[in-house]
């Protein structure tokens, strides 16, 4: 008994689709799965490649300040930059970073309690918030020194 014409067909098509699959994954991993001839060098996808990370700066303004409690302080972000705050999910999402005339401050994602009991220069971005205290504990808003944020970002 002779088999449909379909049927022969059907058959060829799974074995390619089987050959296909097989090669895709081959190439990935480097084997070849064509006998003697290596696979090839090159990718079959191109990919283009990310856009640099966007970045921002921001002087704080010592008026703006609000004092917490303790050596705490927090200043109001722009409402944009919460997205990638820390918060109860992703406790160190946040790559702000806060410096002092130039000088980087830290750590950075810690408590509210560190800030206030301890401060020192610790800071954490919640929310549209940045809560912080200074390298040595002082009033931002009298010490005569700069404050500025800033981060780099897929935002």
């Amino acid at each position: 008994m002779q088999r449909p014409s379909h049927w022969t067909h059907r058959r060829y098509l799974s074995a390619l689709v089987a050959r296909v699959a097989l090669a895709a994954l081959a190439f990935g991993a480097g084997i070849s799965c064509n006998g003697d001839r290596p696979a090839p060098k090159t990718a079959a996808i191109v990919s283009t490649p990310a856009p640099p990370p966007r970045t921002a700066r921001l002087s704080l303004d010592p008026s703006k300040m609000v004092f917490v409690d303790g050596y705490a302080w927090y200043i109001e972000l722009p409402p944009d930059w919460a997205s990638r705050s820390d918060d109860l999910e992703h406790p160190e999402r946040s790559t702000l970073i806060l410096t002092e005339d130039d000088k980087p401050l830290g750590p950075r994602h810690v408590s509210g309690d560190v800030i206030r009991k301890i401060g020192r220069g610790a800071y954490s971005h919640w929310a549209s918030r940045l809560y912080f205290s200074t390298s040595d504990n002082t009033n931002p808003t009298r010490n005569d020194r700069t404050y500025v944020v800033s981060w780099s970002g897929d935002r």
